[in-house]
């Protein structure tokens, strides 16, 4: 999903046949068509749908809704079944085109590349065509001034192919309505022939820029409560990326990412504009891997899937002092309910743990005589 101004000669890309089957496929292919494989990620399709489903708020009342990048539709399909109006602005003349002719026939016919000369053919359907829905051709970085005020502005894959993201970014508080909803997913993959160098958000860590800009005005919604449990830093935060000096070629994505240990801190997904030179010669002073922190991972599936039984089957491991501390902190506060034990540490503490509602499956091993039963 992209919006592109017409000062940035990346935005070219939008307006060509190929692009345009691409995204009708990216939108309303169906899973046989976007991944004829019998393995494969299957669970990553329909990304248009699911970062409106699954990320905003339906409960809430969505009186008027804004899709920024909306593409070819999709996304605005979708928020139009759980908002009063939506409008969906794309720059692109082609994608908005066809969305507007799917608006109207409810059907529509492409074709997309699927290698070399080899092109297949394609239709969408709508069954039930929205009258609360409407598109426009518009530039994120200028919108016009008279565009409205939005319960949810939902601005899917936009920011790092915008020339001048601040730009819109400065117009957000705006646009959202007190108490209303933004949603912003972004890969961060700056690429220049969309946006220079100058205009990227702090390179290499452009998500706490953002964060920075907007908590002004916005409150970040994981953060409300910051209930980040185990998997937060000393500081309260949640670590989400982290930088290494190693080496990274195609299809290493997924790859873990281990410490000297054994320990597995995280999956490599991708690398730096110069390390895409390392498979002919590595420059260590220039390249680098990004690794997606482990614990925000592990963060996700608990807190945000919910797949706890996941987590259970693992054995997290964590610094000695970020553990034994707070856990002698809590001991030394309920000695009434530590029994005379005259066996090891691990047996007292399972009881401490009993006493305290924490689930005794879930012990702590240590290595030494780190605290005994005598002592205490």
């Amino acid at each position: 999903m992209n919006l592109i101004n017409s000062n940035n000669q990346g935005g070219e890309i939008y307006e060509t046949a190929r692009s345009l089957g691409e995204y009708l496929l990216f939108h309303y292919g169906s899973e046989e068509e976007q991944f004829p494989w019998p393995d494969g990620p299957k669970d990553a399709l329909d990304f248009a749908r699911r970062s409106v489903e699954e990320l905003i708020d339906p409960s809430t009342s969505i009186g008027q809704a804004l899709d920024l990048g909306c593409a070819v539709g999709k996304s605005s399909f979708v928020l139009a079944n759980i908002s009063g109006q939506v409008l969906g602005v794309d720059y692109s003349e082609s994608f908005i085109g066809a969305a507007k002719s799917l608006m109207q026939s409810g059907s529509l016919s492409y074709q997309y590349h699927e290698e070399g000369s080899r092109w297949e053919d394609a239709s969408v359907k709508i069954a039930d065509l929205p009258s609360n829905l409407s598109f426009e051709v518009g530039d994120a970085c200028n919108l016009r001034k008279d565009l409205g005020h939005f319960d949810v502005v939902h601005a899917a894959n936009l920011l790092c192919r915008l020339p001048d993201p601040l730009s819109l970014l400065d117009r957000l508080p705006d646009l959202v309505n007190p108490g209303g909803q933004l949603i912003l997913t972004t890969p961060f993959t700056w690429l220049e022939e969309f946006t220079s160098p100058e205009k990227w958000l702090e390179e290499g860590d452009s998500a706490s820029a953002l964060k920075n800009i907007l908590e002004e005005h916005f409150v970040l919604e994981m953060e409300k409560n910051k209930d980040y449990g185990r998997y937060a830093d000393k500081d309260g935060s949640l670590h989400v990326n982290f930088l290494t000096d190693n080496d990274i070629t195609g299809g290493n994505s997924g790859s873990p990412v281990i410490n000297a240990k054994g320990h597995l801190i995280g999956t490599a997904f991708d690398g730096n504009w110069e390390a895409m030179s390392g498979d002919i010669a590595f420059e260590p002073e220039l390249q680098r891997t990004i690794s997606c922190d482990i614990r925000y991972v592990l963060f996700i599936v608990d807190k945000y899937a919910g797949a706890t039984h996941l987590i259970d089957e693992m054995d997290l491991v964590y610094k000695v002092e970020e553990v034994i501390k707070p856990v002698v902190e809590q001991i030394e506060k309920v000695e009434d309910v530590l029994p005379n034990f005259e066996g090891d540490f691990q047996s007292a503490f399972k009881a401490a743990k009993t006493s305290l509602g924490v689930g005794v499956d879930k012990t702590f091993t240590w290595f030494g005589n780190l605290y005994s039963t005598e002592q205490k």
